[in-house]
């Protein structure tokens, strides 16, 4: 049974492109002439508050200002904090013909990107890549406008490894507005973590990469990735079987099935645990690959078969410093966000659809291939 027959064949869009990116408007037409309700006392606290959560609900963020102040602030106007937060972090873009600092060692710049999977489904994948090896950190498939997903998994890439990047650039769409937060919570822990040096601390940056660039070169060929191997996987039982769990659902789909039905969460959950698993086994590939992209500043020149993961692995040999900053792995995962059960993040929401996917393929009588 092909694919194509059934009604989540549009998965993959025929020409994956960044998500689209809404400009940020001017904070002026926004922001008011004080913030209701708070006082530049109970800001200045509530600015603490988020520095160590940065990534928190505003009912946790009350939560904690209520504990060690208190007293309460409404949720209205933590959101609305918070979103001004957003647009304030995400105003300078570095241009594409700007000086970018020489990248010498690992862990001294990360990028960080986002590509589209489907719009129908609402599925994005988010990748970061250091920028001296061309190693691919992660690959992270979420909810398509869940700003929450990516800057959480930066988080948990630091507290595994220990290790922040000096510099993290990312080009600017709606899913990575929370990854400045990230750095700027981290900042201070980093530099004192690191003899105090003020050179020592990581600066995040929004930019519009260059046409030779590592950043470029990320981009599009995860985008070629998505048009063309996506769909195609290598294991005809896993895509087999794939095909089945969507042709058992495809007519339903036909049949009336709409966002928020038990059938589109299904569809979804089942796409989101396939394009999951797909990702891991390309990101897999891609730290053994040989890749084109060379520094043009390299004496002598990289072995033209040098693979991500032998830089990473034994940098010293081919002559490359780690520039990484030491972080403390306790003190970054006391800032990962908490769960709030009653209102679920965009990727609690994902995985709830995933398992809701899981236990009717059991019911069904249908190998669930994404073990």
């Amino acid at each position: 049974m092909e694919l194509e027959d059934h009604e989540p064949s549009d998965f993959e869009p025929p020409e994956p492109t960044d998500i689209d990116e809404h400009e940020l408007s001017d904070p002026d037409d926004h922001e008011p002439s004080s913030i209701p309700n708070l006082t530049h006392l109970q800001l200045e606290h509530f600015q603490h508050i988020l520095a160590e959560h940065p990534l928190d609900h505003p009912i946790k963020l009350q939560q904690f200002y209520r504990d060690r102040h208190n007293e309460d602030i409404p949720l209205t106007t933590i959101r609305y904090v918070l979103a001004g937060e957003q647009v304030r972090r995400g105003q300078v873009i570095i241009p594409s013909n700007a000086m970018y600092p020489s990248v010498e060692g690992l862990n001294q710049t990360w990028i960080l990107g986002t590509l589209c999977l489907s719009t129908k489904h609402s599925l994005a994948v988010s990748y970061a890549i250091d920028e001296r090896s061309l190693a691919m950190l992660w690959c992270l498939v979420h909810p398509l406008r869940d700003t929450e997903s990516p800057a959480g998994k930066l988080m948990q890439h630091v507290a595994i490894h220990q290790v922040f990047p000096m510099h993290v650039h990312a080009r600017k769409c709606s899913s990575l507005l929370m990854v400045p937060s990230v750095v700027h919570s981290l900042r201070a822990h980093v530099r004192r973590w690191n003899d105090r040096s003020p050179t020592r601390f990581p600066i995040f940056n929004w930019v519009e990469p260059l046409a030779e660039s590592v950043h470029q070169y990320a981009d599009d060929a995860i985008a070629r990735h998505i048009s063309t191997d996506f769909i195609a996987d290598y294991d005809p039982h896993r895509i087999g079987t794939l095909n089945t769990l969507l042709g058992a659902i495809g007519l339903n789909a036909r049949n009336g099935c709409h966002n928020g039905s038990i059938a589109s969460d299904i569809i979804v959950g089942i796409l989101s645990r396939y394009a999951q698993q797909h990702f891991d086994l390309y990101l897999q590939r891609w730290q053994a690959t040989a890749h084109s992209y060379r520094w043009p500043d390299d004496d002598p020149p990289l072995p033209a078969e040098t693979t991500p993961t032998q830089l990473l692995q034994h940098p010293a040999h081919y002559g490359i410093i780690d520039c990484g900053l030491s972080v403390s792995r306790s003190f970054v995962e006391r800032r990962l966000p908490h769960p709030i059960w009653e209102d679920p993040s965009p990727l609690m929401s994902l995985r709830k659809k995933e398992e809701t996917a899981r236990a009717w393929s059991i019911v069904q009588g249908v190998r669930w291939p994404f073990e």
